[in-house]
């Protein structure tokens, strides 16, 4: 179990892992180190022994306390005796910080430390007669003399060399005590469960109080909101000082090459090595697009990084008519080789294969890459981007108004847009498969979802791919849900699927039947029965059992039309043929996950350590909230995991965990397909510098106003009313 509450083996262990070397003269929140970093074994060992002293010493009484505290007492080390001296100020009621270090002459270690109150000193009224700001904010300090001094010889153990009691102020209330600078602390369960909680963009202010619930009080929680709100920010701060931002997106692109196979990327960089482009994509958006690429969507409206760079996302429709991801990319510009170069690259990490229509927005570059990456297939303008653009031009006009009183068929765009007909006209496109897509919700819900995972314009590259895993995590489980569904549930005897649709037959009736002379061929006609002028004709070959309806329906979603089956249901055919089911629409498509690798790309062959913990913890805290309603109880669980606890420390002290016996996936690293840019080679030292912001495509500093702001402006808002 997670113990959000305040207890003295968390500050103490937290005390432990502080370097020596930390100044504490401010009184700001200071987040405990890495506790990766530093020798496992050493740890282990501080750790185990802290513990020992803490139940010891955390059990005594104030008078017992500063009996330990004597001159002349012996104390394991320094940093021990920092956190002896911090336990006994909660107890006592004031905050505790390091003062001054001395060090042996030859530099082989510390040989004195000072720990004082918090209260220790003076402000310094030179500096604060000069009005700086930094010193004109109230002050604590009194020049309080308590004190705690420890020191040695070479060679020889540590003991306390000078303790001073008396405090010249008030002390804090046991109540408050847990406001006290040296007894907040940040344990390492606890800076997990925030970071998880950040990565779930849950705010640190609902953390909190998650965190004090828990706790059952904000008095055990351990440290304050504000405490947390600086965690996060440090955290921020040193991950960029630390690491670029596209340092930190090549080694995540290398370690998912490493531990996933199958996972693909690929980049470009400019003459000064700084990230232009950028590609990638896992295994399962490859056996997807093996499934459903026959109709994929091409989105490059969005922008939600601090780069500005563009966001493109490669999406389809599954068998469940959902949105499916077949991979990502970022981008600097819009040039037409920036396109060829990135649409090559996606033909190449899906095997050559082209898709059979793509929709787009009316990029010139990106229609001119298109006609040359993708020769085989239709391309197609997203209705959703031309219904965003007819906005802007047409305005408020409509009819025949806009063509005689404007004069519009001079307008390029108007004239642009009639040129390019065969490209948007559903007319134009009806022998072709689109799977039913017009395009106009699946971007607009692609964009949405974008702007739902991202942080928006401060978010790093190195964010928003992460939160593109998010999202594609949580799409592919709305599958499984549908998938689960689907395979349990059915539709009773009398309501299958071809009854079903013939029940939607009721509007239409044949009227006439026509055999062509010398052919098996016979022709159906169809009237509406609701008295609309529209007429449907299904042509039946007897011989081979095929049809073909007018209205082209199975031609563009492979579905089969209602008016097929009523001439199916004419002939004595009580079923659908075979070569009318597409395979992408039907149950046995969702085992493809287990057909491309041999194994659910979901699933997992055994106890990961990463799955460890979680299920440790959901354990632990299960039975801690059965056993703490009876003392009987929470002593039987508090023994075995002090138990546990000795045990484990016994083990790790014996053997060396330097080195990790299996790789982060649980299996053992190995080669898999990786793509190889053709300016960034995909090595363990890749040099790739963060790329420069730009600006978007028709950006400008002057407001512009929209063609109906008259009409937009709200009634009554800032007009000024007569003074009669």
């Amino acid at each position: 179990m997670i113990n959000f509450s305040f207890s003295c083996s968390t500050l103490f262990y937290n005390i432990m892992e502080q370097t020596p070397n930390i100044s504490c003269e401010d009184d700001d929140f200071q987040l405990c180190p890495d506790l990766n970093c530093g020798d496992e074994d050493e740890e282990t060992s501080q750790s185990s022994l802290a513990t020992n002293i803490e139940k010891e010493f955390a059990s005594l009484t104030i008078e017992e306390m500063e009996s330990r505290l004597e001159v002349g007492k012996p104390i394991p080390d320094e940093i021990i005796a920092y956190g002896m001296y911090c336990l006994y100020g909660r107890a006592k009621g004031f905050s505790v910080r390091k003062d001054n270090v001395e060090w042996f002459k030859d530099g082989s270690g510390i040989k004195a430390r000072d720990f004082v109150c918090s209260c220790e000193g003076n402000k310094d009224e030179k500096r604060s007669r000069l009005n700086i700001p930094a010193f004109l904010k109230p002050t604590k300090r009194c020049n309080c003399k308590a004190k705690i001094r420890v020191g040695r010889l070479k060679g020889q153990d540590w003991r306390v060399t000078s303790f001073r009691k008396e405090h010249n102020h008030d002390m804090y209330s046991p109540d408050l005590t847990y406001l006290l600078r040296s007894s907040r602390q940040l344990s390492s369960e606890m800076q997990q469960c925030l970071e998880s909680m950040v990565k779930c963009k849950i705010p640190v202010r609902k953390a909190y109080d998650f965190l004090r619930i828990e706790s059952q009080g904000r008095e055990n929680v351990g440290c304050t909101q504000k405490d947390m709100y600086d965690a996060v920010s440090r955290a921020k701060k040193q991950s960029i000082i630390e690491r670029s931002d596209a340092d930190q997106l090549v080694e995540y692109f290398m370690n998912m090459t490493n531990k996933e196979p199958g996972f693909y990327w690929n980049a470009q960089r400019d003459e000064d090595k700084r990230l232009v482009n950028f590609f990638f994509r896992d295994y399962r958006c490859r056996i997807d697009y093996e499934y459903f690429g026959d109709v994929l969507s091409v989105d490059t409206t969005y922008r939600t990084n601090k780069y500005n760079m563009i966001c493109c996302p490669f999406v389809g429709i599954n068998h469940h008519w959902q949105t499916v991801m077949f991979g990502c990319a970022f981008m600097s510009n819009e040039k037409e080789s920036s396109f060829e170069w990135l649409f090559t690259t996606f033909l190449e990490s899906m095997g050559g294969k082209q898709p059979e229509t793509i929709f787009t927005d009316q990029c010139r570059a990106m229609m001119n890459a298109i006609d040359t990456v993708f020769p085989e297939s239709h391309h197609r303008l997203c209705h959703w981007h031309i219904n965003q653009n007819t906005s802007n031009h047409f305005g408020s006009l409509k009819g025949d108004e806009m063509v005689d009183d404007y004069n519009i068929e001079d307008k390029d765009w108007f004239t642009n847009m009639y040129n390019l007909r065969h490209r948007w006209a559903t007319a134009f496109s009806c022998h072709r498969f689109s799977a039913g897509l017009n395009a106009t919700s699946r971007s607009k819900g692609t964009n949405a979802a974008l702007k739902n995972e991202f942080g928006g314009s401060t978010s790093s590259l190195y964010e928003c791919v992460l939160s593109f895993d998010e999202l594609l995590e949580s799409w592919r489980n709305d599958e499984k849900i549908k998938d689960n569904y689907s395979h349990h549930y059915w539709l009773p005897v009398g309501l299958n699927p071809y009854l079903k649709q013939h029940d939607l037959l009721s509007n239409f009736a044949i009227t006439e039947q026509v055999e062509v002379f010398g052919t098996s061929l016979v022709l159906y006609t169809m009237n509406s029965r609701m008295g609309r002028s529209r007429s449907i004709t299904v042509q039946f070959d007897s011989q081979t059992s095929t049809v073909a309806c007018s209205c082209h329906k199975y031609e563009t979603c492979g579905i089969l039309c209602s008016h097929a089956i009523k001439v199916l249901e004419r002939v004595n055919i009580d079923y659908i043929p075979e070569i009318y089911i597409k395979k992408r629409w039907t149950k046995s498509v969702a085992k493809r996950i287990c057909d491309g690798r041999g194994a659910s790309c979901s699933g997992t062959s055994g106890a990961f350590p990463v799955v460890f913990v979680p299920e440790m913890v959901r354990k632990v805290y299960g039975l801690a909230g059965r056993a703490k309603f009876h003392n009987e109880t929470r002593s039987i669980l508090a023994e075995s995991l002090e138990s546990v606890e000795s045990k484990l420390n016994d083990w790790f002290e014996n053997f060396n965990l330097n080195v990790p016996l299996v790789g982060n996936d649980g299996n053992i690293p190995q080669t898999n397909e990786t793509g190889k840019g053709e300016n960034v080679p995909q090595t363990n030292e890749v040099v790739l510098l963060d790329p420069h912001p730009i600006r978007t495509r028709g950006y400008t500093d002057v407001h512009i106003r929209h063609w109906d702001a008259k009409g937009r402006k709200s009634k009554g808002r800032g007009q000024r009313l007569s003074k009669f």
